[in-house]
């Protein structure tokens, strides 16, 4: 048992994965370490794991995998579920006992919610877990379970009640869940992510701002899903060339369903002496890549709260984003970046165009987003929030 006490993140994958979510965590592990009495650990969800299988990864992270029954997913027969869950669930609670009095949990820090959350709601309402239970939202997590109708919805209705809080990294984000969901706004908090901006020193261009003359870099630091527009991005680009025929774009993201389509897309639009796709890149080597680009540029459909747009503030590029969600609390039009209409291909190469064809438009939105991201959306700023709930 531990001597301080354990604040536990649940994770459903490996947090070695690429991706803002295990950007997210891993910043408030260093966060938790360095400001709390307790101690940090990931809990990775692995249904092989039927006991505790403890690690520390290459960052020196302590990694406990573990099974957790789910309880009730987004498809398939609901009634069925239930059943097996209810049958399974003594011995789950106590597995979950076990578990609590081996780190000595205080905190559960649920992260990209929609598989175990009931089963900590119980443990606590059955006094085997008596510490805090905290959801922390992403986006595509919560909006999956708002497709769900009838019962289902009803269901994770119920469970987002008995948390005791629940974290949207947006406004935005927070918003749209009390109205899904029906929830009290009061338990909907919102904490921006955050990043440190001493890792960033090392990375920033000598000269930001501005464009690389007739041949600007533009970079997109997303995973290939229909959410992200690479589509909308691809055809925006075509314009951006017929301008700037040496211009040049890099897409880097996680592998996913439009990986290949987007391909597909760049050979379509002849663009492909212009761009350049990259999946599962690690987190260092995008952020390299985010140094040596002219134009950070976010495309995306929907976006709770992007982390990309915090790291390429903190390296002082000049940003391109869509007006949706959470973007516009830090991409302020004219001021922090240029902000355009989602899913407009018109739109965005207007905006990209925009800030290529006025450098000094670049470079002053580079270094307001500068000053406002390592004031006001760092590390340490949104590990207080999260103690100030738990604490």
């Amino acid at each position: 048992m531990s001597a301080r006490g354990t604040y536990l993140f649940v994770l459903p994958w490996e947090l070695q994965t690429t991706g803002g979510v295990n950007q997210v965590v891993g910043g408030l592990y260093e966060g938790i370490a360095r400001r709390s009495h307790l101690q940090p650990r990931v809990l990775q969800l692995s249904w092989n794991a039927r006991e505790p299988d403890e690690s520390v990864d290459a960052h020196g992270r302590a990694i406990t995998r573990f099974r957790i029954r789910s309880s009730l997913g987004p498809s398939g027969s609901a009634v069925r579920d239930l059943v097996r869950y209810v049958a399974w669930l003594p011995f789950e609670l106590l597995r979950i006992r076990s578990l609590v009095r081996r780190y000595d949990v205080r905190v559960v820090n649920t992260h990209y919610i929609g598989s175990t959350e009931l089963t900590w709601v119980l443990a606590k309402a059955t006094r085997i877990f008596r510490g805090k239970v905290v959801f922390s939202l992403h986006g595509l997590d919560i909006r999956t379970l708002a497709t769900l109708r009838g019962f289902r919805r009803r269901f994770w209705r119920w469970v987002l009640r008995r948390a005791d809080a629940i974290v949207a990294c947006s406004v935005g984000l927070a918003e749209e869940t009390a109205r899904e969901f029906d929830l009290p706004a009061t338990q909907v908090v919102t904490i921006h992510n955050g990043i440190d901006p001493g890792k960033f020193r090392d990375l920033e261009a000598p000269h930001p701002g501005g464009a690389s003359g007739h041949a600007p870099r533009l970079l997109n630091l997303a995973t290939f899903e229909h959410k992200k527009g690479h589509d909308v991005l691809l055809r925006a680009f075509r314009e951006v060339v017929k301008r700037y025929p040496a211009a040049s774009l890099t897409i880097m993201g996680r592998d996913s369903d439009t990986r290949r389509s987007t391909e597909e897309l760049v050979g379509e639009l002849g663009l492909g002496k212009h761009v350049a796709l990259h999946t599962d890149v690690p987190h260092r080597a995008a952020l390299r890549a985010l140094s040596d680009t002219d134009l950070f540029v976010l495309s995306s459909r929907n976006e709770a709260f992007a982390v990309s747009l915090l790291e390429a503030g903190a390296m002082r590029k000049p940003v391109v984003a869509t007006d949706v969600c959470g973007v516009p609390e830090l991409i302020r039009d004219g001021d922090t970046g240029v902000l355009v209409p989602s899913d407009d291909p018109a739109a965005l190469a207007q905006g990209i165009l925009r800030m290529l064809d006025d450098p000094e438009l670049g470079a002053a939105c580079a270094r307001r987003l500068h000053q406002l991201v390592t004031t006001s959306f760092t590390q340490d700023k949104s590990t207080s929030r999260y103690l100030e709930l738990v604490e």
